[in-house]
């Protein structure tokens, strides 16, 4: 049997998007939060990145688009960050999670985000596979879209896969925010480059090989 023939156009298009996505500064080398000029401490540059983290007690109201009303949540702050450093996928929606008044898991901890480009749901959903097959995270994790609202962009959701045997703690997914976040700029990007070896040498669908270096 034949291997699926190799559409050279779309291996050269995921190509250039995984490059993209490594060539974007990490919070070391540009501030993450949209629209921030918050002075430095070091000498108060309003460009300096010195004090960038999830930590910034400035964070929860810059990344939201109604700072006022709803601040980012904190047991969710951490991924909406991390997703900000990536800069190619924009985060549009939090919530940390919800219980009702007997303690009952409501709703898990989501980030919704959209993207112009494909490669970032599937490098994110490798990157969280990973996370999980290591056994570092109490549950499951993946993205998956929301809606498509125009051709070349989608609205996508990360949060914990559903759980047909028990209901998670809402505590625990607290936790896996927290392992998520933390590494997730180099672990996505250590994957990002995992994906473009598989392009150039054929390895996803056993195709033909070689576009270019990885």
């Amino acid at each position: 049997m034949k291997n699926p023939s190799r559409d050279t156009t779309d291996d050269r298009r995921r190509l250039a998007q995984l490059r993209a996505l490594l060539a974007q500064p990490t919070d070391r080398e540009k501030r993450p939060c949209p629209g921030c000029v918050v002075p430095c401490p070091c000498y108060g540059s309003r460009t300096c990145s010195c004090s960038c983290s999830s930590a910034c007690p400035y964070a929860p109201r810059q990344m939201s688009s109604d700072p006022d009303n709803h601040p980012i949540e904190p047991h969710i702050l951490p991924l909406v960050y991390a997703l900000y450093c990536l800069r190619g996928c924009t985060p549009c929606w939090s919530s940390e999670g919800r219980i009702d008044g007997a303690g009952r898991l409501v709703r898990g901890p989501a980030v919704r985000f959209f993207t112009d480009s494909d490669v970032y749901p599937d490098v994110i959903s490798a990157y969280l596979r990973t996370l999980a097959a290591g056994g570092m995270l109490s549950s499951p994790w993946d993205v998956s879209v929301v809606h498509r609202e125009w051709p070349g962009r989608a609205t996508f959701v990360l949060q914990p896969e559903p759980c047909s045997s028990e209901v998670p703690d809402l505590e625990l997914l607290w936790e896996d925010v927290a392992i998520i976040a933390e590494p997730m700029a180099l672990g996505v990007r250590v994957t990002a480059r995992e994906f473009m070896c598989d392009i150039v040498h054929g390895r996803a669908t056993g195709r033909p090989a070689a576009l270019a270096a990885c």
